[in-house]
């Protein structure tokens, strides 16, 4: 193997791991902010919106955010990374 196929199977890694923790941490957050009655008060809006009802998130489930937000930043700086190595390795 390579180290360009090494280098790109981390990189994978890396995504696929951020992606994980970027879903987990998100539902924890949904389910957090779903027993707070303001929240539930948006009705379906909360999940045709779901963006914008972040910010109605009760503070106890915004922090749970936090991870979700880095974790979601690590995923597409791996996918930038594994363009930028594909576009660097690739041959004339």
């Amino acid at each position: 193997m390579t180290p360009v196929g090494i280098l790109m199977g981390l990189i994978v890694v890396v995504a696929f791991a951020a992606w994980i923790v970027a879903m987990v941490s998100f539902l924890r957050a949904w389910m957090a902010a779903n027993r707070s009655e303001s929240f539930r008060a948006l009705g379906i809006n909360r999940y045709v919106n779901w963006m914008g009802s972040v910010k109605h998130m009760p503070p106890e489930a915004r922090s749970l955010l936090r991870p979700f937000f880095k974790a979601f930043g690590v995923f597409f700086v791996a996918i930038f990374a594994a363009a930028a190595v594909s576009i660097a390795m690739a041959r004339p």
